[in-house]
């Protein structure tokens, strides 16, 4: 399985964004905006995201959200609020104007030439992620941040206690449009009980640390020096230091890295093993719930690419790390094996990180 996260979004263009509302960024900018170019592909947002450059000669990157995507336009009210307190020791992108005028939402950030990481993932690229989270880990959260603790994923008002439910039963399907794989399907089928209750023993996990809370590729940059700037900001809340990393784990074993000794880095000290599979858990969980509640506003079906993807990567290591079996099916969808274990060799073998400070 994959997805190319550089192509999932379906934004609207610059040409959209009314004149007025383009004179007022120049205003709040010092500088009139004389260029946009396309928008980028990556995310899920339906708003323009691109770069932009000035009459000064400066490039900037800008979200533009319509007034017919509000939804969208309180994400950015909210990040302009995180970024404008988040200290310089936790890499992102500057914050340098924020626009609201006619319904639309504006944000302007520092324009950051980098890469996107995960295509495959690198130790190189894990180091400099974990080296964000762990700096972010660091920052004395506001207290305002404290009406949001990490909750865990799937529990939002109980939106999927219907999905959990018939995760335990085996029964959770999803309509044939979103995506076929499967494996997970009889994995869940077969360990759905397990998968329910370990996602269950998350509801009591908790923690004092800022998270960003959706680290994912297309929410990464990994800049020049070498560093991985963080974005999009709109999603934090409270919670254990580990949880953001932990979410890239299972991609990143998918593609063949031994993440065993990550799990042994200091950003995981107190956290347990079954702690640890039942924050897997609760990411398998909310990624197999809601298939059948229409998508928000504004998000391109390949929201459930991704969600199918997440599920599957999060169960798979999951597998791995509790010896779970499906038999007459191996591990991938299509392939023939007669059982899965969770000591295949039908990984790529990868050196294994020295597990970081």
């Amino acid at each position: 399985m994959s997805l190319d996260y550089t192509k999932t979004a379906r934004r609207h263009g610059w040409s959209q964004v009314p004149a007025g509302v383009v004179r007022a960024l120049g205003q709040a900018l010092d500088s009139a905006v004389i260029h946009a170019s396309p928008p980028v592909g990556a995310g899920f947002g339906g708003q323009y995201a691109g770069d932009v450059r000035l009459a000064d000669g400066r490039r900037v990157f800008v979200k533009a959200a319509p007034p017919w995507i509000a939804y969208q336009a309180s994400c950015l009210e909210l990040e302009a609020a995180v970024l404008r307190r988040l200290p310089s020791s936790v890499p992102h992108c500057r914050p340098l104007a924020r626009v609201s005028r006619d319904g639309w939402a504006l944000l302007a950030l520092e324009h950051v030439d980098g890469t996107m990481p995960g295509f495959p993932w690198s130790l190189e690229h894990l180091d400099a992620v974990y080296a964000s989270c762990l700096a972010l880990s660091r920052v004395r959260a506001p207290t305002t941040y404290t009406e949001r603790p990490w909750g865990p994923y799937f529990h939002r008002g109980d939106r999927h206690g219907a999905d959990i439910r018939e995760i335990r039963s085996g029964s959770c399907r999803r309509p044939a449009a979103h995506g076929d794989n499967p494996w997970l399907d009889a994995m869940v089928s077969a360990h759905g009980a397990e998968l329910a209750d370990l996602a269950d023993a998350s509801r009591t996990i908790t923690g004092p640390h800022l998270l960003h809370q959706d680290v994912r590729p297309d929410n990464i940059l990994v800049d020049r020096r070498g560093r991985a700037r963080l974005v999009d900001w709109n999603w934090v809340c409270l919670g254990p230091a580990w949880v953001d990393f932990v979410g890239l784990l299972p991609m990143a074993h998918r593609q063949g890295l031994d993440v065993t000794p990550w799990l042994e880095a200091r950003l995981f000290t107190g956290a347990t093993d079954d702690v640890i599979d039942a924050v897997l858990a609760a990411i398998a969980v909310k990624m197999l719930g809601g298939q059948h509640e229409p998508l928000p506003p504004g998000m391109p079906e390949t929201l459930w690419q991704h969600k199918l993807l997440q599920a599957h990567d999060a169960v798979l290591l999951l597998a791995d790390r509790r010896g779970w079996k499906v038999r007459s099916m191996e591990r991938g969808p299509g392939a023939t094996r007669p059982e899965a274990t969770a000591d295949s060799t039908d990984r790529r073998s990868v050196e294994p990180a020295t597990a970081p400070a």
